[in-house]
């Protein structure tokens, strides 16, 4: 199921006041991430942990809510809501493996 997600990725939605699109899903984790092109840029460190450039702001965000048995409100409103009730079985199916 989270393959067929990839077809999302472009996707922009509005995010306090942000335009966000949507750069990658990350399977493994469950999360989708987000670069808010809109924002001023921030100081990313690199491997090392020292700063390096000034990059767009990204956030990760995760496909399951914090109560965990629904989808998160941000990956409601990404998907089409015909997905909705497919994503969150796949999803809980796999949380429960």
């Amino acid at each position: 199921m989270l393959n067929t997600l990839h077809q999302y990725i472009g996707c922009s939605i509005e995010h306090e006041g942000q335009t966000c699109e949507l750069i990658e899903i990350l399977e493994a984790e469950q999360s989708l991430v987000f670069v808010c092109r809109d924002a001023a840029p921030v100081l990313q460190a690199n491997q090392h942990g020292e700063a390096g450039r000034h990059a767009p702001q990204t956030y990760t965000v995760p496909l399951l809510s914090a109560i965990g048995q629904e989808l998160h409100p941000v990956a409601r409103q990404i998907f089409p809501a015909t997905l909705h009730a497919e994503l969150l079985a796949s999803l809980l199916h796999t949380k429960s493996l």
